[in-house]
């Protein structure tokens, strides 16, 4: 009789843990189509995502060509009389300061002024005493 209580004892413990496995089983392919849903999501996404960047990138690109085209068109309305021949035309030069000046001195002059707006950054500028009868 012993090895018949035993024996049904047995048999309900692994009922039981059959059942918690198949519970396992349901919970975890449950959780497989969860995460399959996210990743398909998240692809989703990603590939909106890069189809706007794409589409910005374009609009940027075109909106450079658009702005260098309008550029030439008011270079040749306003320079008809000049003649890029000609040998006082140099493409090396630009404003800076309403000046015409060289590229490379406008980059010097940028890096010189960046110089010495960094060393007065921390002073304050006064205007120096008067000077009344040669005393300060």
């Amino acid at each position: 009789m012993a090895w018949g209580e035993e024996k049904k004892k047995l048999e309900v413990k692994v009922k039981k843990l059959k059942d918690s496995v198949m519970g396992a089983d349901k919970k975890l392919k449950a959780n497989q189509v969860e995460v399959d849903e996210m990743k398909v999501a998240k692809e989703v996404a990603t590939e909106e995502a890069t189809t706007k960047i794409f589409g910005l990138q374009q609009a940027i690109y075109y909106e450079h060509v658009n702005a260098f085209q309008k550029a030439l068109r008011q270079e040749d309305f306003l320079f008809k009389d000049v003649s890029m021949t000609d040998f006082r035309f140099n493409v090396n030069l630009d404003v800076y300061d309403n000046r015409m000046l060289d590229m490379s001195e406008i980059k010097h002059l940028e890096a010189e002024q960046e110089a010495t707006g960094v060393d007065n950054e921390g002073t304050m500028l006064t205007t120096p005493p008067a000077n009344i009868d040669e005393v300060v």
